[in-house]
């Protein structure tokens, strides 16, 4: 077997085939183009962790098939599951980022507002979590931190850069 799919279960393959027939997966969505997205037959808060499980997996699973549909189709059913719990959300972002920066863009900004928006929450709710998550993944730590800072996007790298020169600067002391 490929190791890419080595550790996909029968059941990741079943929406990856609805997703091939029908250009859509269960639970279907509703309303997409509205402020009222929302996911079918997702009502409470169980039904929304396990849709929750199922974009993480869906996302990484449909990177590996380099099925860019699908991965846009994921991302906008995850966007429709808000509001977060903290740990729902930082739980979907690890999966996001298991295997590095998000190739969208878009998911990238999205998580990066979220968390900004949501950091006193998230960091009340889980601090060990979300700063590992934070350590791990600099780019998503710079971004965040830079937005809470009110930076434009553009200049995030800049501030990144400027605290490795300090840092290099006291470590030459």
């Amino acid at each position: 077997m490929s190791p890419v799919l080595a550790d996909l279960l029968p059941a990741h393959f079943e929406s990856v085939a609805q997703y091939l027939d029908h250009g859509e997966y269960k639970p279907n969505l509703l309303d997409e183009d509205s402020d009222y997205a929302r996911l079918e037959k997702v009502e409470i808060a169980d039904q929304s962790f396990e849709a929750i499980i199922q974009c993480g997996q869906l996302y990484t699973m449909s990177g590996r098939l380099e099925l860019s549909g699908l991965q846009n189709l994921v991302i906008h059913k995850f966007k429709a599951l808000r509001p977060y719990s903290a740990d729902d959300f930082l739980l979907i972002t690890k999966l996001f980022y298991c295997f590095g920066q998000p190739s969208d863009r878009n998911l990238h900004d999205f998580i990066v507002s979220y968390a900004a928006e949501h950091f006193y929450e998230l960091w009340g709710a889980a601090s060990k979590t979300f700063m590992d998550l934070l350590v791990f993944h600099a780019e998503l730590a710079r971004d965040v931190f830079g937005e809470l800072g009110g930076l434009p996007k553009e200049e995030h790298a800049e501030v990144e850069a400027e605290a490795v020169a300090e840092d290099e600067d006291e470590s030459a002391r």
